[in-house]
């Protein structure tokens, strides 16, 4: 979808920029909502982890999005931007706990 890929792009601008693509960033969320595609809605869980992060600066709001979106829904974007978030923060075990998920998933898949 040409909303996540918009969304990736303003989400990743220096913190502080952020503010200014807010309102940017709240528009491609509610657009996503509207969506009625599982797919969408997976990305939609995403985005939120992700807005969490970048623009609330709220870790473990973020991670806990992300985290129950891979348990739960199994869904492999958030995988990777718990990869990213996980690198970010030098949360090492983390990381490689997520890379183990990630490899599990695409074993299944």
């Amino acid at each position: 979808f040409h909303i996540q890929a918009y969304f990736i792009c303003l989400i990743q601008v220096s913190a502080r920029e952020t503010s200014t693509v807010r309102a940017e960033l709240d528009m491609l969320m509610n657009l996503i909502k509207k969506i009625s595609d599982p797919k969408a809605k997976s990305i939609q869980i995403t985005m939120n982890g992700e807005y969490a992060y970048f623009v609330e600066h709220r870790f473990i709001k973020a991670i806990e999005i992300l985290e129950e979106s891979v348990n739960v829904s199994r869904n492999t974007f958030s995988c990777k931007v718990l990869e990213d978030i996980y690198r970010r923060e030098k949360r090492y075990s983390d990381l490689d706990r997520i890379h183990s998920k990630m490899l599990e998933l695409l074993h299944n898949y």
